[in-house]
């Protein structure tokens, strides 16, 4: 048997943390893409836009982290974190590949409200699973490192946008920008794929866990310290 509480730091531990913090990294990633697309955008294609019109389609997605955190965590509590835990990326992924291959004033506002929505969904999730997963004594810590992941996306997305423009003249390339939210958010569902309900939602709800599959999992983690 396995105690999630006194089991030792393993490999599976930052696995976890790494993929269950995807949500903070996409944050910091679609700040700084919206911040880079707003003047590709309004400068060379559509220069008409008016100042409030310009901040409604580019504030979309904060729009979105907002109601997405008031949403998600509301539907988590009732339904359990794990599914809304894999639809997140999911959403994002979806609607990035949206914006790549059908780009416009139209559907850029409502895909940034979508990603915006996944984003909050995992701000309001992340930080429970977290610390619900890890050893006790390390919660704090990695819930520090969680939050931090924000700061590794601002600063890959600036890098990423730095050399696509460098690259590229052509400012309507602005739409391929969101291939790296697709790209990471797919690892992120893929690798969410094996992980459990929360230990604590269960308990709350007075559902039993499924031992094999919780032995399984925490098994896991204990091995891949080998």
């Amino acid at each position: 048997m396995y105690n999630m509480d006194t089991m030792p730091l393993r490999k599976g531990h930052i696995w976890i943390l790494i993929i269950a913090s995807a949500g903070q990294f996409f944050g910091g990633v679609l700040a700084i893409l919206v911040g880079v697309i707003a003047p590709l955008i309004t400068i060379t294609h559509h220069p008409e836009l008016s100042s409030w019109l310009q901040g409604f389609i580019f504030s979309a997605g904060l729009i979105g982290i907002m109601l997405g955190s008031l949403l998600f965590g509301r539907l988590s509590d009732k339904y359990g974190y794990l599914f809304f835990f894999r639809l997140s990326p999911l959403l994002i992924v979806g609607s990035s590949l949206w914006l790549c291959f059908n780009p416009s004033l139209v559907t850029l506002p409502i895909n940034l409200l979508i990603i915006g929505l996944a984003i909050g969904g995992d701000y309001a999730l992340d930080p429970s699973y977290v610390s619900e997963i890890m050893p006790q004594k390390w919660r704090r810590t990695m819930l520090g490192i969680s939050k931090a992941s924000s700061g590794v996306g601002n600063i890959l997305m600036i890098l990423v946008a730095w050399f696509v423009l460098k690259n590229s003249a052509d400012p309507a390339i602005w739409n391929r920008l969101f291939l790296f939210l697709t790209f990471f958010a797919a690892l992120a569902f893929s690798g969410r794929l094996w992980f459990v309900e929360s230990p604590e939602w269960l308990a709350l709800h007075g559902k039993s866990r499924k031992p094999k599959k919780y032995q399984t999992f925490l098994g896991k983690m204990s091995i891949s310290a080998n």
